[in-house]
Protein backbone atom coordinates (compact mmCIF):
# COMPACT_ATOMS: atom_id res chain seq x y z
CA UNK A 1 0.00 0.00 0.00
CA UNK A 2 1.20 3.55 -0.75
CA UNK A 3 2.37 5.84 2.13
CA UNK A 4 0.11 8.28 2.04
CA UNK A 5 -1.60 11.31 4.44
CA UNK A 6 -3.80 9.02 7.42
CA UNK A 7 -6.60 8.13 6.31
CA UNK A 8 -5.66 7.32 2.66
CA UNK A 9 -4.98 3.77 2.85
CA UNK A 10 -7.93 0.57 3.29
CA UNK A 11 -11.31 0.54 4.78
CA UNK A 12 -9.82 -0.28 8.38
CA UNK A 13 -7.09 2.23 8.07
CA UNK A 14 -9.57 4.87 7.59
CA UNK A 15 -11.77 4.20 9.99
CA UNK A 16 -9.30 4.17 12.52
CA UNK A 17 -8.43 7.43 11.81
CA UNK A 18 -12.00 8.84 11.77
CA UNK A 19 -12.43 7.20 15.11
CA UNK A 20 -9.26 9.23 16.37
CA UNK A 21 -7.42 6.14 16.56
CA UNK A 22 -3.36 6.60 16.46
CA UNK A 23 -1.55 3.62 14.63
CA UNK A 24 0.65 1.86 17.63
CA UNK A 25 3.80 1.84 15.71
CA UNK A 26 5.81 5.33 15.45
CA UNK A 27 9.02 5.13 12.85
CA UNK A 28 10.64 3.08 10.72
CA UNK A 29 12.51 1.13 13.89
CA UNK A 30 9.09 0.40 15.89
CA UNK A 31 8.15 -1.40 12.37
CA UNK A 32 10.58 -2.95 11.66
CA UNK A 33 10.72 -4.30 15.27
CA UNK A 34 7.44 -5.26 15.35
CA UNK A 35 7.49 -7.46 12.30
CA UNK A 36 10.83 -9.56 13.83
CA UNK A 37 14.42 -8.87 15.23
CA UNK A 38 16.14 -9.73 12.41
CA UNK A 39 14.24 -7.28 10.51
CA UNK A 40 16.34 -4.11 9.50
CA UNK A 41 14.50 -0.46 8.87
CA UNK A 42 15.55 -1.01 5.26
CA UNK A 43 14.04 -3.77 4.31
CA UNK A 44 10.85 -2.36 6.28
CA UNK A 45 10.84 0.45 3.67
CA UNK A 46 11.32 -1.57 0.82
CA UNK A 47 8.64 -3.17 1.22
CA UNK A 48 6.16 -0.55 2.09
CA UNK A 49 7.59 1.45 -1.42
CA UNK A 50 6.70 -2.46 -2.94
CA UNK A 51 3.32 -2.15 -1.34
CA UNK A 52 3.77 -4.82 0.70
CA UNK A 53 3.24 -3.27 4.36
CA UNK A 54 0.55 -0.69 5.09
CA UNK A 55 2.23 2.22 6.53
CA UNK A 56 0.76 6.00 6.69
CA UNK A 57 3.15 8.98 6.38
CA UNK A 58 2.20 12.76 7.51
CA UNK A 59 4.76 15.49 8.34
CA UNK A 60 7.74 13.97 7.45
CA UNK A 61 7.31 10.89 9.72
CA UNK A 62 5.98 7.21 9.19
CA UNK A 63 3.46 4.81 11.42
CA UNK A 64 1.16 2.00 11.27
CA UNK A 65 -0.89 0.05 12.72
CA UNK A 66 0.68 -3.40 13.95
CA UNK A 67 -2.08 -6.07 13.25
CA UNK A 68 -2.37 -4.65 9.92
CA UNK A 69 1.48 -4.73 9.26
CA UNK A 70 1.57 -8.20 10.17
CA UNK A 71 -1.72 -9.23 8.45
CA UNK A 72 -0.47 -8.04 4.97
CA UNK A 73 3.17 -9.74 5.40
CA UNK A 74 1.11 -13.12 6.42
CA UNK A 75 -1.10 -12.76 3.61
CA UNK A 76 2.15 -12.65 1.37
CA UNK A 77 3.18 -16.01 -1.01
CA UNK A 78 6.23 -16.96 0.49
CA UNK A 79 9.69 -17.28 -1.72
CA UNK A 80 11.76 -20.65 -1.62
CA UNK A 81 14.76 -20.26 0.97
Amino acid sequence: MASGPIGSGDAVTDERARAGVAPNLRGWKQIAAAIGDDVHVRTVQKWEAQGKIPVVSFGGRVAAYADRVLACLMSQPRRAA
